[in-house]
């Protein structure tokens, strides 16, 4: 164990004991290593702690906040009001404060609270010192004063006193009877104001704002928000709406209304809407959403980075597909900028690459200042492929919920209808128990997701092998690609292996794959000398394993001679004589198996 390890470790049997605080693994993305939920409600056990430390060796220290740990957070960013009364505080990775006051009954996770200002309460959790922050600084306890009483009058004064542009943070999030009206104009009128006032744009703002809508409690009626609409629509069409500040009356809605176009068979047939383009042959349609998904390790960032690379030169992805060249926007809220720095040098960049690289600049999809200056940065430059990395820290809404995710993916719409492709790095949803249903084929979060995307593709990398396996799950437009294979090219630096490039190997077979696999099985169950019947060697496996595959496994195991079929007259007298039996042939016997 390792001199971070241990103090990890440490620190989180102290706050167990001694604060009595509940805690999780996190790792650097601040993402829970474990399922969480039930740490809300109970302690993790010693035995639990020293697992995840085990498991998880770089693991973070996270404490949960709310009623089990007695404690409520003030989380302000560098640049933040620091001077909330005293208490037990602690200095972020990112130089900011969290202040750890006692738990308040009521107080929830609030974002934006004040300007740089969040809380963590009932159902949240703050990373906790001494943990790493991905800049590389620790966190730090700089103030070890007890625990104090939450400052409600504070947070209560000083919203009062607090005046400026609208948060959109807390503006977006919904809001209540009495002030649904006025916050649909002002967000009406920024939808409209970011992204423009043609058809096709209104209709966006529309649905954009529609979604909102359902946040607020209770939500608008329908007829009511589409009068709002249509006032801030005609009024910005007549230039008479000042910035996103504008207020309407109900009762002066205009009549103005997006048009729509019925065409008749006759002119929808004959309509010439150019032909199919690709930003990367057979992979990239251009435009189009694109979805990559993987599992941790899997090397989604140096997929992405090498084709964001490809792009920008207009050379073949993995050697192979063809690009359409073009300039290239990478956003990323995940990587620390000194290993991304240097896993573009490992991949040969230079100054003439034409990449645009933004990088912990707080993106979020759900914020329309986000969408607007990325938009403006996509029609300026004229960008062809926009990647994300990763979904889940482009957005503060909740994945599950079907109309929150249709805002992001709205948003990623209106990316793409600026002429830009856009690739984003996703995770697949957890193993579906013995549903039958494989895991990569569906996204982590709500299936608004899966089905508003024109292209999945899965990245597996094979066990101990420098080789990845791309299956293409989704291509809206075109025909879908059989999994294929990709060397992940190594090369030694300094005394140590590192990615340099990636090249295309060929169509990937699951089922001989399967086979392969399967047959490494069967003689590992039977290398310790005993012998089972075909029977015990499929309930062995069944786990693992289809019937076909064991069957496949079973016969190439046998043809390399690697294992043998036991003569009947080797077999004991409580076998069953009609079934076939198997035995390793490279080990003396040494006992008969249970099944036999």
């Amino acid at each position: 164990m390792d001199d971070t390890q241990s103090e990890n470790l440490k620190a989180a049997f102290r706050y167990l004991d001694e604060y009595g605080f509940s805690v999780i693994p996190v790792g650097q993305s601040k993402q829970p290593l474990v399922p969480w939920k039930d740490y809300q409600e109970r302690y993790a056990t010693p035995e639990e702690v020293a697992k995840w430390f085990s498991e998880f060796p770089d693991a973070n220290i996270a404490i949960v906040t709310g009623r089990i740990s007695n404690l409520t957070v003030v989380d302000v960013e560098k640049g933040g009001n620091f001077h909330l009364p005293r208490t037990f505080t602690v200095r972020s990775g990112g130089d900011g404060r969290h202040f750890y006051y006692r738990y308040a009954e009521g107080v929830n996770n609030k974002v934006r609270v004040l300007e740089r200002t969040d809380i963590r309460g009932t159902g949240g959790y703050v990373v906790a010192a001494p943990s790493f922050h991905q800049s590389g600084k620790r966190y730090e306890i700089i103030d070890d004063s007890p625990i104090a009483e939450f400052p409600a009058a504070f947070f209560a004064e000083a919203r009062q006193q607090q005046s400026g542009p609208k948060d959109w943070t807390v503006l977006m999030a919904g809001t209540v009877q009495g002030s649904r009206n006025e916050s649909a104009a002002v967000v009406a009128g920024k939808f409209i104001q970011s992204f423009g006032s043609s058809p096709e744009d209104l209709f966006l703002a529309w649905q954009l704002l529609a979604a909102w809508n359902e946040r607020n409690k209770p939500p608008l009626p329908e007829g009511e928000l589409r009068q709002v609409f249509k006032s801030i629509a005609a009024k910005d069409a007549a230039g008479t709406r000042t910035g996103s500040s504008a207020r309407v009356e109900v009762d002066q809605a205009d009549k103005a209304e997006t048009k729509w176009r019925f065409w008749t068979m006759g002119e929808f047939l004959a309509q010439d809407f150019g032909p199919e383009e690709w930003l990367v042959e057979s992979l990239v349609l251009q435009p189009s959403i694109v979805a990559l998904s993987g599992n941790p390790g899997n090397f989604k960032t140096t997929i992405a980075t090498h084709i964001a690379q490809a792009v920008a030169r207009g050379t073949p992805v993995f050697g192979q597909f063809a690009t359409k060249q073009g300039p290239v926007l990478m956003i990323d809220e995940e990587n620390h900028q000194r290993h991304m720095q240097k896993r573009f040098l490992n991949f040969g960049a230079s100054e003439d690459d034409n990449i645009f690289y933004l990088s912990h600049a707080g993106v979020k999809l759900d914020q329309p200042e986000s969408c607007e200056r990325i938009l403006k940065k996509i029609k300026a430059e004229g960008i062809k492929l926009v990647t994300l990395d990763s979904f889940v820290d482009m957005h503060s809404q909740q994945e599950n919920d079907a109309v929150q995710m249709q805002v992001i993916l709205a948003a990623l719409r209106e990316f793409a209808q600026a002429g830009a492709s856009v690739v984003f790095l996703h995770h697949p949803t957890k193993p579906m128990g013995s549903s039958g249903l494989k895991t990569h084929q569906f996204l982590r979060g709500s299936s608004n997701i899966l089905a508003q995307i024109d292209t999945h593709f899965h990245v597996e990398k094979e066990k101990d092998e420098n080789l990845l396996v791309i299956r293409n799950e989704k291509m809206r437009d075109a025909g879908q690609k059989r999994p294929f294979e990709v060397e992940i090219q190594m090369a030694d630096v300094g005394g140590e292996q590192i990615p340099r490039g990636l090249a295309y190997l060929d169509v990937h077979d699951d089922e001989a794959t399967k086979a392969e696999q399967a047959s490494e099985a069967v003689v590992n169950i039977l290398e310790d000398g005993k012998f089972l019947s075909r029977k015990a060697v499929h309930e062995e496996l069944k786990e693992e394993f289809g019937k076909m595959a064991i069957d496949k496994g079973i016969g190439l195991a046998e043809k390399r001679e690697q294992i043998e079929r036991v003569p009947k007259e080797d077999l004991p007298t409580n076998a069953n004589a009609r079934e076939h039996h198997y035995r390793s042939t490279h080990v003396e016997i040494i006992d008969i198996g249970e099944g036999a």
